[in-house]
């Protein structure tokens, strides 16, 4: 039984379908006119045929293709589907390099793939080029290609900055709704894309023994992974119940941590003004899962610190230990004298570990606003409640929590609050993980994920509380 001819749109998909050339020129074959997925070209890109004009529209198709749903380029077919080959010196010039860098040397992001196959048909010559629908969308233009007509004139090809997408059986300029759905599709990449793998590390018994009790005895070889002196001892052990943690094991992505400050990098390609954080929420718990490896120096520290004052209610302690006094003490300004609910909340708790004086000062200032209204904001109630409480450790009061409080880390069970604020390294890697798991959909996680942050950098802010909060004063009188 003869194999059933694909659709266009299905081999157009797929990562490389010029594997099965065959399948290809028989779905070719049968097109009978150019479409979302097929444009037709009657010469090659090079050679004494080949024009300005004739090489940038191919290019233009390329970079649609990419943006759409992939595509395929076919060389040697007229405007009218008749297929009347390619002369030799026109094949010999289509080299798969020259391609991709005449593509590529118009475009950024770079096309990820572009396939090349030459193929006779009826004695006749052909090249198809195939553009797969890529993941780094949007591909936009950085030159602008023109040509003078006959008349003249001077008519652009190829706009620069142009995202081009594809439209029935056009290359146009994207559409609003069009970039969007590429912005969507980049983020759902990037989800996919970022991701750390935590996992229990199995531990292989290596020897057995005659044992008396219901657990078989295993024999387990010491040995040092450091130099360090001070790094801590692990004992293994069967028994759950006797274990004060669980072993895990981190598999990284190759690049992930580039590709968190790339994802940073498109971000601020992608927004419409200076500092903003386009991709949402998710994605931003997800570089703050990461957030020791965010390259603080090219302003993405700022913009993060900024999204997470105004736009997202999310951890941000560790931003506040590495930025500069002055770019904290303004975005803090800023935040209390334009308050976002529920945003100011995480305002507050950073005002609160900045010290007795700093809290005092946001004290009046919300009176000064608030104390006259018939009905002031219920955060504004909130705040008074936390600085009426006779708490001496400001994390503590920052969290709203007594020294007896507990958490509850899935997956490592309850933990005393006390003892997490005098570990916070170990609040950090805790942090990091739940950080993943809201990325990951686990939205009820976040409250745990605010109180982590807190445990985890709230010491360090009190250590650098004289430096911020004298810019604080500084930036309120001027």
């Amino acid at each position: 039984m003869a194999k059933p001819i694909r659709t266009l749109a299905s081999l157009a998909a797929e990562d490389n379908p010029l594997d099965d050339l065959k399948q290809v020129i028989k779905r070719l074959r049968s097109s009978t006119a150019e479409s979302r997925h097929l444009e037709w070209k009657s010469c090659g890109l090079f050679g004494p045929r080949a024009t300005i004009r004739n090489k940038y529209r191919s290019v233009k198709a390329a970079i649609s293709f990419a943006n759409t749903e992939g595509g395929f380029l076919l060389f040697g077919v007229d405007p009218s589907g008749k297929w009347l080959g390619l002369a030799d010196d026109e094949i010999s010039e289509l080299d798969p390099a020259k391609i991709t860098e005449l593509i590529n040397g118009v475009v950024y992001p770079d096309l990820p793939a572009i396939n090349f196959a030459q193929f006779s048909y009826a004695h006749k010559k052909f090249a198809v080029i195939h553009i797969p629908p890529s993941t780094l969308v949007p591909h936009s233009t950085f030159k602008e290609i023109t040509e003078i007509d006959t008349g003249g004139i001077r008519k652009i090809i190829l706009a620069k900055h142009a995202v081009y997408y594809r439209q029935g059986a056009k290359s146009d300029t994207a559409t609003p709704l069009q970039l969007q759905r590429m912005v969507e599709k980049r983020t759902l990449h990037i989800r996919d894309e970022l991701v750390r793998r935590v996992r229990e590390v199995p531990i292989p018994m290596i020897g057995r023994g005659h044992t008396a009790g219901p657990f078989p005895r295993t024999t387990v070889t010491a040995t040092r992974l450091t130099n360090d002196p001070s790094a801590p001892a692990v004992r293994l052990i069967r028994t759950p119940g006797q274990a004060n943690g669980v072993l895990l094991h981190e598999e990284l992505s190759d690049g992930l941590f580039d590709e968190i400050n790339n994802v940073l990098d498109a971000n601020n390609l992608l927004a419409s003004t200076e500092n903003q954080f386009v991709f949402g929420e998710e994605i931003y718990y997800r570089v703050y899962a990461e957030r020791h490896h965010v390259q603080l120096s090219d302003g993405h520290g700022d913009m993060l610190l900024k999204t997470a004052c105004r736009e997202i209610y999310a951890p941000l302690l560790f931003w506040l230990t590495n930025l500069s006094p002055r770019i904290i003490a303004d975005e803090l300004i800023h935040a209390v004298r334009n308050p976002k609910h529920p945003m100011v909340l995480s305002i507050f708790r950073a005002f609160i570990l900045l010290g007795k004086e700093p809290t005092a000062w946001l004290d009046k200032l919300l009176d000064r606003r608030y104390k006259r209204f018939p009905q002031p904001p219920e955060y504004y109630w909130s705040f008074k409640r936390i600085v009426e409480r006779t708490v001496v450790n400001r994390q503590l009061l920052a969290m709203r929590v007594s020294s007896n409080a507990i958490l509850e880390i899935p997956d490592v069970g309850t933990i005393n609050i006390s003892k997490l604020l005098s570990v916070p390294e170990e609040a950090a890697a805790h942090l990091s993980r739940i950080c993943f798991r809201v990325f990951k959909g686990e939205g009820n996680l976040r409250p745990l994920a605010r109180q982590l942050d807190i445990a985890a950098y709230g010491k360090q802010i009190e250590e650098r509380a004289p430096q911020i909060w004298e810019e604080i004063q500084h930036h309120a009188i001027t």
